[in-house]
């Protein structure tokens, strides 16, 4: 058996950053991030949120697939920046696309995340148990950027990419992409080990309330993330009551 990518759709914030944008907030120029990355600009969230992005991808995928929400057995969503902690963001999706068939986890494995989902999705598809599934990858990573380390903020943008994958009879398909995905941690187990740390640092001085909605009451796992301006943004403010 082998599988078949029928349908792909992608969302990207309005709001748009550039490199001489970074300047004016950071030590950093146009020249220094271009010769380095490549990179001119990068999308950043106002008011968008991932479900929002990954909606929008989703519903795009499903468009191009020709399948309704009711066809698809399996969501999967990549993603390191949900907007909740529970329900997760796949379950967030599955609700706002009304696919009310469909299985629906989160895996969180940072930039090879997409490529563990199309994998996992491979295998379900494979074992005969599903035969439609929604594949995302969304972050919103400005949400935990410290915008005061121009090595690192400069390489991230927020987005949203999704793929409908159905099963293909014989092989006139594709097989996995990839058989083999490991994090060789003992070879980088120093920079990884920082690069950690700055992330603990960034929940938690930047997820400040956490908070869940039980149907009844919050209870206090949800984080609302701390809001950037940038020049010629409109300030982000957060709300003043839990919503």
């Amino acid at each position: 058996m082998a599988i078949k990518i029928c349908g792909t759709g992608s969302c990207l914030p309005r709001h748009c950053v550039s490199n001489d944008d970074l300047s004016r907030i950071m030590d950093t120029s146009d020249e220094w991030i271009r010769s380095r990355t490549g990179i001119e600009t990068r999308h950043l969230v106002t008011e968008e949120t991932t479900t929002f992005l990954s909606t929008e991808a989703a519903k795009s995928a499903l468009s191009e697939a020709e399948l309704a929400p009711e066809e698809i057995d399996l969501i999967l969503a990549a993603t390191i920046t949900p907007d909740h902690v529970i329900p997760s963001l796949a379950c967030e999706v599955q609700r706002e696309l009304g696919a009310v068939n469909a299985v629906a986890f989160d895996i969180c494995a940072a930039c090879s995340g997409f490529l563990f989902a199309l994998n996992t999705a491979y295998a379900y598809l494979k074992s005969g148990q599903y035969k439609n599934a929604l594949v995302i990858g969304a972050e919103t990573l400005s949400k935990i950027m410290d915008w005061e380390d121009r090595s690192t903020c400069v390489l991230f943008g927020d987005g949203a990419g999704a793929a409908v994958i159905k099963e293909e009879p014989g092989d006139a398909g594709s097989k996995a992409l990839c058989r083999v995905l490991t994090a060789r941690a003992a070879r980088h187990s120093s920079a990884m080990a920082d690069r950690s740390r700055i992330l603990m640092w960034n929940r938690q001085n930047l997820y400040r309330r956490m908070y869940i909605w039980t149907g009844r009451q919050y209870i206090n796992l949800r984080y609302a993330p701390y809001r950037m301006s940038f020049p010629g943004q409109p300030g982000r403010r957060e709300s003043s009551r839990i919503r």
